[in-house]
């Protein structure tokens, strides 16, 4: 029987924001990165454990569509992740780095309900109050938005 190694993950990077309400983290391009995601998410957001569970499947959904589909998940890429306290709302950032075929790049959408696999969006979409993606300089930014209304 042959057990399969599991590699040393470097710690994530903590971003350095000039705020309080906005913390945030980089990792590398490993998919072993989005059990890390998850348990950040969770120390970070200091919401109530429903909403917390949600923010937590959110940011693992988003972090593994950017190491899957993105040249984020080739060595040496990188994802940011950032969580941002607003007064009814916490947003969920998930930056990657740009698509791997910069010829035919793809866009973030949910799947249809036929295909397989690809379900993380529409699971985003089912758990979030809203969300969006945009084009930045240094790749796709995928935003969630949460009602602090359910946290109460």
């Amino acid at each position: 029987m042959t057990i399969a190694a599991i590699p040393l993950l470097d710690p994530p990077r903590r971003l350095v924001t000039a705020s309080p309400d906005h913390c945030g983290i980089i990792i590398g391009h490993h998919l072993g990165y989005v059990s890390v995601v998850r348990r950040w998410v969770s120390q970070c957001a200091k919401v109530t454990p429903t909403l917390a569970y949600e923010l937590c499947v959110a940011a693992s959904e988003l972090t593994t569509n950017a190491l899957l589909y993105s040249r984020s998940g080739l060595p040496g890429g990188h994802t940011t992740i950032e969580l941002f306290h607003r007064p009814a709302t916490l947003v969920l950032r998930v930056t990657d780095e740009g698509a791997c075929d910069r010829e035919n790049p793809s866009y973030p959408r949910p799947r249809r309900a036929d295909t397989e696999g690809g379900r993380g969006l529409s699971l985003v979409d089912r758990l979030a109050d809203y969300w969006e993606w945009d084009h930045t300089p240094v790749g796709v930014s995928v935003r969630a938005v949460f009602s602090r209304s359910r946290s109460a």
